[in-house]
C-alpha cells in the first residue's frame, strides 16, 4: 500500500509539475527581464508620445472625422492608461523597497550577480505557487508579502526527497511534501541535509532580502561546484567563502522555492505555541519546519498596520511585455493614418493620452494650440442690429453712454473701455446699440471686427480703408492726420488676443495724437486678462453677467413665440416647463436663442419636457448655437489649461473653492509639471489659476473661485468621454461612457425625503456596477450631507476599484475606508480630502502608512487625527497635510523623511523621544508658509542647530522661535549660540522670538542684519541687552540704571508691525525714524515702561493703522496720537494714566471713541486727556465716556461737528450745568444716552442753547436731538431705575 501511495503521489506531482516545469523557465526569464521590459515600455511610450506630438503640429480641424482613427486612438489611450498604472505600481514598490532596504522591484539586486539570481529565484517560486493554484491554501492573503518574508527570516529548509517526514522529539509531523517536491524540481537532485544555518526570527524586514537571498537560507545540498560540510560553519562569511559561487546560488534558490510549501495547509505544521504571541490577527499562518530545527521562533510586538502589499516581479514584467507587444502595432497603425491624413483634429483625445505619458516623460509643456478653422472663420460683425430689441441691458447701456458723453470719460484725451463676458452673453449686441445712440456725438465712428488675428498691420490698414486714406500715405500717418482734429469712436469687436503691451501701444499710437477730448475705443472680448492689458489706467472694464431673471424670461419667450401674444396665451401649459428651462440657461442670451429655435416649431409639452430633461441644446453643433460658441473659447486654451478646467467642473455647480484647494486638487491629478523649470509645482498651479481667470473660465469672488456659469456645463460636455457627474436623482437616466475615469457623485437632499425615493436611489446606485467600469476609475468625489446613508451601497459598488488617484469626500461623517473594500490597497492614491462644514466631522482613516504616492492628505474635516502621526514617515511624496489642529503637525515622527513637505506649522523639539530632534527639519527645504519651533531649550548643541538649515528654506514666510517660559534652568551662553545658528533665509517676512534667555539679539537680527525685508517682528519675554534696530531703547539693569540698547548701522526696509511683550527691563522707546512703513504697534506687559514716543518721521497719520498698549502701569508719557478718519484703531488698557481703557476705531460703521476711567479714582485729574489731539479727531461720529471726568470745554470745541452719538455713564459728580455746556459744543448730536448720573435732577428742552444759558440742576437738551435714553437718575445708581426713553421724529421738530 505504501508503494501504491508513493506512486500515486509521484503521479500527482508529475501532473502538477508538467505545466510548472515549462512555466518555471518562463517565470525566471520574466523576473530577470524586469529591467529590460521597463526600458522597452518606456521606449515604446516615448515613440507614441513623439508621434502624437508631431501629429499635433499639423493640420486643422475641430474634431476627428475618421471613426476608425477615433477608435484606434481610444485604444491607444487605454493602453497608455494601463502603462501608467503599471509604471506607477512599479514606482510604489520601489518606494517600499527603499523604506525596507529590499530590492523586489529593482531592475537588479545591488549586491551583484549572486544576489540577483537569488532575487529572481524567489519571485519565480512565488509565480509557480500561483500557477499551481496554491495561493488560496495559505493562511494569509495572496496579495501580501508577509508569508514569504517569514520564510526568509526563519531560514526555511528544503528537503530533497518527497514526503520525507520530520521528527520533532517524540512527535512525528509531516514537513510539507509538496514544498519539498517543488524544491526538488527547482534545485535538481540533492541529497538529504541537516538544518539550515539561520533560523532566528529576530531579523528586521530591511535585512530580509539581502540576508535571505545571499546567505540566510543555506541548504547543505550543493551543485557540482558546491562544498558540502557536515558541520555548521563558524560564521556566515566563512560559509559563503567555502560554499562557492554555485553553492551559494543553489542555497539561495532552494531556500526560496520551498516557501510554496507553506501555502499548502494540509502539508504544513501549525505552531500552537506561537499563536498566542503572534501580533498578526487571525491569518491562520503555518510555519514550515526542517526536521532538524525544533526551535521556536518568537514574534516581535509591532504596531498594527495594514499588511504590506506583495510585489509580483514576474507578473509585472509580463504586463509590461504585453503592453509593449500591443503598443507596437497600434502605434504603427495610428502613425500610418496620421501621416496619410495630416490630421491634427485628434488633439483632444491625443492630449488625454499625453496626460499619463507626461507623468513619466517631462519633455516640455504642451505647445499652445494653433488657431483652428472654426476660429479663423469667425463671423464678421458690423454695427447693424441683428437683434430687434435690447433686453435687460438698459442699465449698462445708459451708464456707458453717460460716462462717454457727460461723465468721467468726456474730458479725457483717449479712453479704452473693454466690455467683457463669455461667448453669447450679448457683448456685440450691447455695443451695436451704444454705437447707434452715439451716432451724433462723434464726428468719426469706426467698427472693426478683430477676431483671433490681432495684426497691427491688418487692423490699421482696414481702418485706413474705412477712412478712405490715400494709399500713397502710410496707414499710421493717414489715421493720425485724419483724426487729430476730430472726436472719434472706434469699436474693436470680438478681440481674442494681443501678444503683449508693446504691440497694443504700437496699434493705438496714431489714435493718441488727437486734440479733441472724449475720444473712445470700445473693445469687446471674452478674456478679462486681455481687458486688463488694453484698458487705459483711468478706466475700468464693463463685466457683463447673465441677464436678470425677469428680463431673461421675456427674451426667452420672445425667441419662442415672437410677437404672437395669442400663441403665448394659447400655450399657457408650456410656460411652467419653459421657466424650468430658463433656470438652466444662466441668463445667456445666446442660450435663449439656441433653445428658442428648438422649441418654437414644436409647441407640445412632451417635446418641451424632453428638451428640458436631455438638455438637447448642449448637443447642437451649428456655429450660432450656444455650446459651439462657448467651445471656441475652450478650444483656444492650451491643453494644460483645458485639463485643469475640466477637472474643476467635477465640483458641483457654483462650488466655491479656495486657491489652495484647487491647486492641491490639480496636484492630486498630476497635471502640474515643472518641465525642467526651477519652479515649485504650487507656483505653476497659481499661474494656471490666474490664466483661467484671465481667459474668463473662472471668476474670482473675494478669496474664492467659481466656474463661470454655462462654462460648467461646457466642461462636463467636452470631457464626457472621461469625466462623469451624476446626481442621486438622475442615476438611471444619465448616459455613461465605458471610458469614464473620473466620477463625481452628488447626493441630493431629496434622495432621503421618503422611504420609496431612498430605496429607488439605492437600487440605481447598485445597478451602476453593471454600467460603469469601476476598476478604471482614477477619481472619486462625493458631495452631500446625506451620503452616509448610501455608504454600504458605495462599498459594494467600488469593490473592484483599485486605480483611485483622487478621493474627495465633502459632507460625509463616516470613515473613508468604508467606501471600498480595497481602500488600504489603493497603491495609486495621491490625494485624499475629507471636507466638512459645521458640526459634522468625519473620522480619519485608521492607517495611512502604505500610501507611498500620497501628495495631498487633507484631513481638515476630521477629528482625532493624532494616531496617524507615527506611520506618516513612509509618505515620502507628501507635499501638503492640512489639518484642523497644529498639534497634528508637531506629533509627526521623523518628519525629516517627508522631504517634499510644503508646510509644517509646528515642530516641538523633544529630548526624551528620538525622531523629534531639531535636525529633522533640516531635510525639509521646501517648507513655505509658517513654521513654529517650540521647546528650543531641548536643543543639544550648535551642530544640531546647523543641521536644521533654516537659512536654506527660501520659501518660508513666517518663523516662530519659542523657548519654554517656565523651564527649570537657563543657560544664556548656550541659548545665545542656538539662536545665532537659527538664522533664517533673507526672504523671511514675519519673525517671532519668545522666551529666549540669551544676553543679546543674534547678529543676523542686529549688527549684521540679514532679514531686511522683514514685515513683522515680535519679541516676547526675551532677556536681551542689545535689541534690533527698531529705534532708541533704554533698559533698566540690575542696579536700576538706564542703559542704551541701540543698533544704528542697519535698518529694516519694510517693517510694518512690531510687537513687544513681557520685556521686564524696557523703560523707554522712541520709535525709529527709519520705520516709516510702520502700521501696527503692540506693547503688552512691559511693567517698567514709562515713555513711548514717535520720531518726527515715523508713524505718519497716513500709515499707522493699529496701536495697542496693554498692562504697562508705569507708562505716563504717550505720544500725541495723530487721529485720522482713516480705518485706524487705538486701544489703551491699564496704562499709567487716570483711565482704565481707551478704544478708538469703527463700531457699527461709526468712527468711535470710547473712554473708561478708573472706578476707584478719587483725584479727578484729567491727565489722560493729554493723549488726545482734539482738533485731529476729524470724522468722529460716536463718543462714549464712563467713570471719567468730562473733557475740557476748549478741547470739546475743537471737536468736529460730526458727532451724532453720545453716551455718558457713571458721572455721579458731574452737575447738569457742566453737562449742558458739553452738549452745547456738539451741534450735530442726534442720539444721547445717559446712565447712572445721579446729579441730574431734571430735563428741559430749548429751541436754541445760548452760551450763557446753564442750570446746575436742570439738564438742557439741544433742539436737534432725535433719540434720548436716560437711566439711573435722581440719585438711584442702578440700571433700570428712574429711566426715560424718548424718540422724536424729524417731522416733529
Amino acid at each position: 500500500m505504501a508503494e501504491v501511495g508513493i506512486e500515486a503521489a509521484r503521479w500527482v506531482v508529475g501532473k502538477a509539475l508538467g505545466p510548472a516545469s515549462s512555466g518555471l523557465l518562463e517565470a525566471w526569464a520574466a523576473s530577470s527581464e524586469l529591467g529590460p521590459n521597463i526600458e522597452a515600455l518606456r521606449m515604446e511610450l516615448l515613440y507614441a508620445e513623439g508621434m502624437l506630438n508631431n501629429a499635433r503640429g499639423r493640420g486643422h480641424g475641430p474634431e476627428i472625422q475618421n471613426p476608425a482613427l477615433a477608435e484606434l486612438l481610444r485604444k491607444l489611450r487605454d493602453l497608455a492608461y494601463r502603462a501608467d498604472d503599471v509604471l506607477d505600481e512599479l514606482d510604489y514598490f520601489r518606494i517600499q523597497d527603499e523604506l525596507d532596504g529590499t530590492y523586489h522591484a529593482a531592475d537588479e539586486h545591488a549586491g551583484g550577480c549572486l544576489r540577483n539570481h537569488a532575487l529572481n529565484a524567489r519571485h519565480t517560486a512565488r509565480n509557480i505557487k500561483k500557477m499551481l493554484g496554491f495561493s488560496k491554501c495559505s493562511g494569509g492573503s495572496a496579495d501580501h508579502d508577509q508569508a514569504d518574508e517569514d520564510a526568509g527570516r526563519r531560514g526555511v529548509s528544503c528537503g530533497a526527497w518527497p514526503c520525507l517526514a520530520a521528527n520533532r522529539g517524540d512527535q512525528e509531523v509531516p514537513s510539507g511534501c509538496m514544498s519539498r517536491m517543488i524544491s526538488s524540481a527547482a534545485c535538481a537532485k540533492m541529497p538529504p541535509f541537516s538544518r539550515c544555518s539561520r533560523g532566528s526570527a529576530d531579523h528586521d524586514q530591511a535585512d530580509e532580502e539581502e540576508q535571505d537571498a545571499s546567505r540566510g537560507v543555506l541548504c547543505r545540498a550543493a551543485w557540482p561546484c558546491a562544498r558540502i560540510s557536515s558541520t555548521p560553519p563558524p560564521n556566515q562569511d566563512s560559509q559563503e567563502a567555502d560554499g562557492g559561487c554555485m553553492g551559494r546560488l543553489a542555497s539561495g534558490a532552494c531556500g526560496t522555492v520551498p516557501t510554496v510549501g507553506k501555502c499548502l495547509r494540509c502539508h504544513s505544521v501549525s505552531n500552537p505555541q506561537n499563536v498566542g504571541s503572534s501580533t498578526v490577527p487571525s491569518t491562520g499562518r503555518r510555519f514550515l519546519r526542517c526536521a532538524a530545527n525544533p526551535n521556536k521562533a518568537p514574534h516581535k510586538a509591532c504596531v498594527a498596520q495594514p499588511p504590506k502589499l506583495k510585489f509580483d516581479r514576474v507578473e509585472m514584467s509580463r504586463k509590461m511585455k504585453e503592453i509593449v507587444e500591443q503598443l507596437k502595432p497600434l502605434c504603427a497603425k495610428v502613425s500610418t493614418i496620421l501621416n496619410l491624413e495630416l490630421l491634427d483634429s485628434s488633439r483632444s483625445i491625443v492630449q488625454c493620452i499625453g496626460t499619463s505619458l507626461d507623468t513619466w516623460f517631462s519633455k516640455g509643456q504642451w505647445p499652445a494650440p494653433s488657431h483652428r478653422n472654426a476660429m479663423m472663420n469667425r463671423p464678421i460683425t458690423n454695427p447693424e442690429f441683428r437683434e430687434p430689441e435690447l433686453y435687460g441691458r438698459e442699465g449698462e447701456k445708459t451708464d456707458i453712454i453717460f460716462d462717454i458723453t457727460k461723465g468721467k470719460y468726456c474730458e479725457r484725451n483717449l479712453t479704452v473701455l473693454p466690455i467683457v463676458g463669455p461667448g453669447g452673453i450679448g457683448k456685440t449686441t450691447l455695443t451695436q446699440y451704444i454705437y447707434k445712440e452715439l451716432e451724433h456725438h462723434f464726428e468719426v465712428k469706426l467698427w472693426v471686427c478683430v477676431s483671433v488675428n490681432f495684426s497691427v498691420y491688418r487692423l490699421t490698414q482696414e481702418i485706413a480703408n474705412q477712412l478712405k486714406i490715400d494709399t500713397k500715405d502710410s496707414p499710421d500717418k493717414g489715421i493720425e492726420d485724419q483724426l487729430k482734429s476730430k472726436r472719434f469712436l472706434l469699436v474693436l469687436d470680438d478681440m481674442w488676443n494681443c501678444s503683449n503691451v508693446d504691440e497694443w501701444n504700437r496699434f493705438i499710437m496714431p489714435f493718441t495724437k488727437g486734440q479733441p477730448k472724449g475720444n473712445v475705443i470700445l473693445v469687446t472680448t471674452r478674456f478679462p486678462g486681455l481687458a486688463q492689458m488694453v484698458k487705459t489706467p483711468t478706466s475700468d472694464w464693463k463685466d457683463l453677467k447673465g441677464l436678470d431673471p425677469e428680463s431673461f424670461k421675456e427674451l426667452f419667450r420672445a425667441y419662442v413665440f415672437g410677437d404672437d401674444m395669442q400663441s403665448l396665451k394659447d400655450h399657457n401649459e408650456l410656460l411652467g416647463t419653459g421657466d424650468e428651462i430658463v433656470k438652466k440657461l444662466k441668463g445667456s442670451p445666446l442660450a435663449a436663442k439656441t433653445v428658442g429655435r428648438l422649441l418654437r416649431n414644436n409647441l407640445h409639452l412632451g417635446h418641451w419636457t424632453r428638451v428640458l430633461e436631455s438638455k438637447e441644446w448642449e448637443s447642437l453643433k451649428e456655429h450660432h448655437d450656444i455650446m459651439p460658441a462657448l467651445q471656441l473659447s475652450f478650444n483656444y486654451l492650451p491643453f494644460h489649461l483645458q485639463q485643469c478646467f475640466t477637472y474643476c467642473t467635477l465640483f458641483p455647480e457654483d462650488y466655491r473653492f479656495s486657491r489652495e484647494e484647487v491647486i492641491h486638487f490639480w496636484i492630486g491629478h498630476d497635471v502640474l509639471h515643472s518641465h525642467g523649470e526651477n519652479k515649485r509645482i504650487e507656483d505653476i498651479g497659481l499661474c494656471y489659476l490666474i490664466e483661467l481667470v484671465n481667459h474668463g473660465f473662472l471668476k474670482k469672488e473675494e478669496d474664492h473661485y467659481v466656474v463661470h456659469d454655462l462654462l460648467h456645463e461646457l466642461g462636463l460636455k467636452v470631457s464626457a468621454h472621461e469625466c462623469l457627474t451624476i446626481h442621486s436623482s438622475n442615476v438611471r437616466s444619465i448616459q455613461i461612457s465605458m471610458s469614464i475615469r473620473h466620477l463625481s457623485i452628488n447626493i441630493d437632499d431629496s434622495s432621503i425625503e421618503d422611504r420609496k425615493t431612498f430605496d429607488i436611489c439605492k437600487e440605481d446606485f447598485s445597478a451602476l456596477r453593471k454600467r460603469l467600469k469601476v476598476e478604471n476609475l482614477h477619481s472619486l468625489m462625493i458631495f452631500g450631507e446625506y451620503q452616509g446613508s448610501f455608504v454600504k451601497i458605495f462599498h459594494g459598488l467600488f469593490q473592484k476599484a483599485k486605480a483611485f488617484r483622487v478621493i474627495f469626500i465633502s459632507g460625509g461623517s463616516y470613515r473613508v475606508e468604508d467606501l471600498s473594500h480595497n481602500f488600504f490597497n489603493l497603491i495609486h492614491l495621491r490625494y485624499l480630502r475629507i471636507h466638512n462644514e459645521g458640526w459634522a466631522r468625519s473620522k480619519p482613516p485608521k492607517n495611512i502608512s502604505r500610501f507611498y504616492h500620497m501628495r495631498v492628505l487633507d484631513l481638515q474635516g476630521c477629528d482625532n487625527c493624532s494616531d496617524l502621526s507615527k506611520p506618516m514617515r513612509n509618505l515620502l511624496k507628501l507635499r501638503h497635510f492640512p489639518v484642523p489642529d497644529d498639534g497634528m503637525h508637531e506629533s509627526i515622527f521623523e518628519v525629516g523623511q517627508l522631504k517634499l513637505l510644503q508646510e509644517l506649522r509646528r515642530f516641538v523639539v523633544r529630548k526624551e523621544i528620538k525622531g523629534f530632534e531639531l535636525r529633522q527639519i533640516g531635510h525639509l527645504l521646501e517648507l513655505c508658509g509658517s513654521l513654529s519651533i517650540a521647546n528650543l531649550e531641548n536643543v543639544e548643541g550648535r551642530e544640531e542647530v546647523d543641521e536644521a538649515k533654516l537659512m536654506y528654506k527660501r520659501h518660508l514666510e513666517e518663523l516662530v522661535l519659542n523657548w519654554h517660559v517656565n523651564r527649570s534652568t537657563k543657560d544664556p551662553a548656550h541659548e545665545e549660540q542656538v539662536l545665532e545658528g537659527l538664522k533664517p533665509h533673507s526672504n523671511l517676512l514675519k519673525l517671532c522670538i519668545r522666551g529666549h534667555g540669551g544676553p543679546t539679539c543674534p547678529s543676523w537680527l542686529g549688527p549684521n542684519l540679514s532679514v531686511m525685508n522683514l514685515q513683522s517682528l515680535c519679541l516676547d519675554g526675551v532677556s536681551w541687552k542689545i535689541f534690533p534696530p527698531i529705534g532708541e531703547l533704554w533698559l533698566v539693569n540690575e542696579d536700576a540704571e538706564e542703559i542704551s540698547s541701540n543698533i544704528r548701522s542697519q535698518h529694516f526696509k519694510n517693517l510694518k508691525r512690531i510687537e513687544l511683550k513681557n520685556l521686564a527691563r524696557l523703560k523707554r522707546w522712541v520709535v525709529g525714524q527709519l520705520l516709516s512703513h510702520l502700521e501696527v504697534v503692540i506693547i503688552e506687559h512691559c511693567h517698567e515702561l514709562v515713555e513711548l514716543s514717535f520720531s518726527n518721521f515715523s508713524c505718519s497719520p497716513r500709515v499707522l493703522q493699529n496701536l495697542i498698549i496693554v498692562d504697562c502701569p508705569k507708562l505716563l508719557c504717550l505720544p500725541t496720537i495723530s487721529w485720522t478718519s482713516a480705518r485706524c484703531s487705538v486701544r489703551l488698557s491699564r496704562v499709567g494714566l487716570d483711565l482704565e481703557s481707551l478704544w478708538y476705531g469703527y463700531n457699527d460703521n461709526l468712527l468711535s471713541l470710547e473712554i473708561t476711567g478708573k472706578s476707584d479714582q478719587k483725584d479727578m485729574t484729567a491727565s489722560f486727556w493729554r493723549v488726545l489731539d482734539f482738533d485731529k479727531l476729524t470724522g468722529l461720529e460716536k463718543l462714549v465716556m464712563s467713570e471719567c471726568p468730562p473733557p475740557p470745554l476748549d478741547g470739546l470745541r475743537k471737536l468736529p461737528s460730526t458727532i451724532k452719538f453720545l453716551e455718558i455713564s457713571d458721572w455721579n459728580t458731574v452737575t447738569s450745568g457742566k453737562l449742558t455746556q458739553m452738549l452745547r459744543c456738539l451741534t450735530k448730536l442726534s442720539e444721547l444716552r445717559i446712565y447712572r448720573c445721579g446729579k441730574i435732577a431734571g430735563l428741559g428742552v430749548v429751541e436754541q442753547l445760548e452760551e450763557e444759558e446753564t442750570d446746575e440742576a436742570l439738564l438742557l437738551l439741544p433742539p436737534q436731538l432725535q433719540e434720548l435714553d436716560i437711566r439711573g437718575l435722581f440719585g438711584r445708581a442702578h440700571p433700570g431705575s428712574g429711566f426715560i426713553t424718548v424718540a422724536r421724529s424729524r417731522e416733529s421738530q
